[in-house]
């Protein structure tokens, strides 16, 4: 079968793999739709998380195509999307359900060490429906499906932070995950969402959805108070990557606010902590996701409080992944991208 293959940095190429063995307690999924990922893109440039002849991609929906002997709850012809992730199920914290944290998860995960979803066919192993496969309903599309990788990081970034429905919340960067953030907010009830990002096409995607948006590049602090005024910021997602930006959120919000650090930093990131003893604000991360978080973003798109697909900005076939990846390496307009199978 055809899929990409990580030959080296910036070298990748579609070749033919053999075609995956199912395993007892796992499924083979015939791939219609696999998102690029920011981590895909990273991983070309750099070979990060990567070792050639690594089938890419991570972010997938599709159809059933076999099922494993173990496998109870599965049939054949469903649509469904999985996690790539592949928890142990039996460390303390996947057994308090925190999947996300568990320390096999990501290694290997599909897409990294296992063969990828930017293939005609790829194997989930410990397949379990609500767990790690999540059936698609009638009205979501197999894109959609693939989007739904990416919005469960939303989903789960979002509740990193408790908030009520009056929270005022900032976020740095308006790439997929910042936007889909934005998304998720407004559809779980945020009264205001500002988006600080300096690409136009960026910010009219958010506008679209009802974030409101600043360029940032007069500066950030100043920038946001030009469409808020003297509106105290609650909460602020850095979800653009420059390690001095945590500290820019630091300064954004209230006493007494919270800051959810998303991005990962190719150098040390900073925060003066100085102020916090008298200001008392929450810095905390989020990674990745947990299976409710799927459920919860199938609720979302399945209701219409959340439309993925607006991020969308190109759809390629598995043949133009070379120049895909060449693309997005350099900096320029595109949100998200799908491969379509």
């Amino acid at each position: 079968m055809r899929a990409a293959i990580f030959r080296g940095v910036e070298d990748v190429s579609v070749g033919d793999v053999d075609e995956p063995v199912i395993s007892r307690d796992g499924i083979i999924i015939d791939v219609h739709a696999c998102g690029i990922c920011g981590t895909d893109v990273h991983g070309f440039a750099s070979g990060l998380l990567l070792e050639p002849g690594q089938v890419m991609g991570h972010e997938f929906a599709g159809e059933v195509t076999a099922v494993g002997e173990d496998v109870a709850d599965i049939a054949v012809g469903e649509r469904v999307a999985a996690m790539p992730l592949v928890p142990c199920w039996s460390c303390p914290e996947c057994v308090a359900g925190r999947v996300e944290l568990c320390a096999q998860a990501f290694n290997p995960g599909i897409g990294f060490g296992l063969p990828g979803a930017l293939a005609e066919r790829v194997h989930v192993p410990t397949a379990k429906v609500g767990r790690t496969v999540f059936r698609l309903p009638a009205d979501v599309g197999y894109e959609e499906g693939a989007l739904l990788e990416p919005l469960a990081v939303a989903v789960h970034a979002a509740e990193r932070a408790p908030r009520s429905a009056s929270d005022v919340v900032v976020i740095l960067g308006l790439g997929p995950i910042g936007q889909l953030i934005g998304r998720v907010l407004l559809g779980t009830g945020a009264s205001r969402v500002v988006g600080v990002e300096r690409s136009p096409t960026r910010r009219a995607c958010a506008e679209r959805a009802g974030i409101e948006t600043v360029d940032g590049t007069p500066g950030i602090a100043e920038s946001v108070a030009s469409v808020l005024g003297d509106t105290p910021v609650d909460i602020a997602f850095e979800a653009a990557g420059p390690p001095s930006f945590p500290n820019e959120a630091v300064g954004l919000v209230r006493k007494g606010g919270t800051v959810v650090i998303v991005s990962t930093y190719e150098a040390p990131a900073l925060v003066d902590v100085a102020s916090f003893a008298v200001t008392q604000k929450t810095v905390t991360s989020t990674s990745a996701y947990r299976s409710e978080d799927y459920t919860r973003a199938i609720a979302l798109v399945r209701d219409g409080l959340v439309v993925p697909g607006e991020i969308v900005t190109g759809r390629e076939s598995i043949g133009d992944i070379a120049s895909v990846l060449s693309n997005l390496v350099r900096p320029g307009e595109d949100i998200k991208i799908l491969i379509n199978l």
